[in-house]
């Protein structure tokens, strides 16, 4: 194996933007579907800026879990997580590193 294959192989196990940008244009799309949403920013927070309610928060984590295959541990139902776009995207490729 060449030392390119090796790299390649290397970081093709860890997720790519690209990945990333799946992931977060599948989350945008099941937010404005389902709370009839749009024009905010990926870094927007859902709760300060009103776009998902306490009730919607948990509609979103059942989504996570079911769309990407994984539980979320109790500890796991925080802001740094779960309150935007980025957020989501960063803790989805944590959990499915």
């Amino acid at each position: 194996m060449s030392e390119n294959q090796l790299a390649v192989s290397a970081v093709s196990s860890t997720p790519t933007p690209t990945h990333h940008i799946g992931i977060a244009t599948r989350l945008r799309g099941w937010v404005e579907d389902t709370f009839f949403v749009d024009g905010f920013n990926d870094s927007d927070s859902f709760l300060k800026n009103r776009l998902i309610d306490s009730t919607g928060m948990m509609e979103l984590v059942a989504f996570v879990e079911t769309e990407y295959g994984f539980q979320a541990a109790d500890t796991d139902l925080v802001p740094d997580n779960l309150d935007s776009i980025d957020n989501l995207v960063r803790y989805i490729a944590r959990k499915k590193g």
